[in-house]
């Protein structure tokens, strides 16, 4: 089977309706009626033929994927594909995955302000719609701790917190901020 070449790519114009190039053994072009041109691989896998679409269309430069690195890519799923791995399904682990770590990122740089956020909105609900609440965190639990990352954070953090309170002569309010505190760092 011949090859196509880029010159052949570059020739094939539009038509009222889409249609396909073979390229190579498993590799086509499609080329859509805006002369857009994109990559398809068919591949077998466990006795079920799939069609794949690249996720770039025809061309050079960024965001694109020229002949030569079709070709790459299809030799690539097509190896995959004699091993029993669905290029499709691994596309998918993987962006699961990348979610997972982005996800895990955005936890582990979470701050004590972040999770008071969360909290007072869906984590706890008080009879004055967390008022007092609120103004106890303000006021004296977020100066002292809220831009603080919550993998930082430390008993003695919290203990400085508390005895600045004491020293202020608010023990009841040192009570509830403790309590308070302990609760949202349970949920």
């Amino acid at each position: 089977m011949a090859k196509l070449t880029v010159r052949a790519i570059e020739a094939a114009k539009p038509k009222d309706k889409p249609y396909k190039l073979t390229v190579d053994k498993g590799l086509y072009l499609r080329v859509g009626t805006n002369n857009e041109k994109r990559w398809i691989v068919r591949y077998v896998v466990n006795r079920k033929q799939r069609e794949a679409r690249l996720p770039a269309p025809y061309g050079n430069g960024d965001g694109f994927l020229s002949l030569a690195q079709a070709i790459a890519e299809n030799a690539r799923i097509q190896a995959l594909a004699r091993d029993n791995i669905d290029y499709q399904e691994r596309l998918k682990e993987q962006h699961a995955e990348a979610v997972r770590h982005r996800t895990l990122e955005e936890m582990h740089n979470l701050t004590v302000q972040d999770l008071f956020d969360v909290w007072v909105t869906d984590g706890v609900a008080r009879q004055n719609g967390n008022a007092e609440l609120m103004r106890l965190f303000s006021k004296d639990v977020l100066p002292q701790l809220g831009d603080k990352q919550l993998r930082l954070l430390t008993d003695k953090d919290v203990l400085a917190m508390l005895r600045r309170m004491l020293k202020r002569g608010v023990t009841r309010l040192t009570v509830l901020a403790y309590r308070d505190l302990s609760q949202m760092l349970a949920w």
